[in-house]
C-alpha cells in the first residue's frame, strides 16, 4: 500500500480472505487510524470518510468469524477520541456497532484458537 500523503506509516494489516484488508496507519504523534482497503486499491477510514482530522483513534484488531472487521475505538491523548470507547464490529466503513464498551485508557488485543 502506498502512503497517504501525510506524515506516518503503514504499521500492519489483516486480510479478510475476501476482497478487503483491515490496515493500520500510524500517523504523526503515534495516532492510530484503521482503514478498510479494497483489492482495487481504494482506502476508507474504518469509521467512515477520508478526513483524518475528523477520525477518532482506531486500532485494527482483525476479522471476526462472521467476516466483520474488529476495531478498538478509544480515547486519545493526541487526536480525536471515540464518543463511546470500545470494541466495534464493522461490516463496511462507517457501518460499525458497539460489541463491548471499555473503560477510559483501556486497550485490547485479539487472539484466536486454532
Amino acid at each position: 500500500m502506498k502512503g497517504l500523503g501525510v506524515v506516518g506509516r503503514w504499521w500492519y494489516g489483516f486480510e479478510s480472505g475476501g476482497e478487503a484488508t483491515l490496515a493500520q496507519w500510524l500517523g504523526e504523534c503515534e495516532i492510530a487510524t484503521a482503514y478498510w482497503a479494497t483489492s482495487g486499491g481504494e482506502l476508507e477510514i474504518i469509521t467512515g470518510g477520508n478526513d483524518l482530522s475528523r477520525a477518532p483513534q482506531s486500532l485494527a484488531l482483525g476479522w471476526s468469524t462472521s467476516g466483520e472487521a474488529v476495531v478498538l475505538l478509544q480515547e486519545s491523548g493526541c487526536g480525536l477520541s471515540s464518543d463511546t470507547p470500545g470494541i466495534y464490529l464493522f461490516s463496511s466503513p462507517g457501518e460499525g456497532k458497539l460489541l463491548f464498551p471499555i473503560e477510559r485508557n483501556a486497550s485490547a488485543v485479539m487472539w484466536s484458537q486454532t
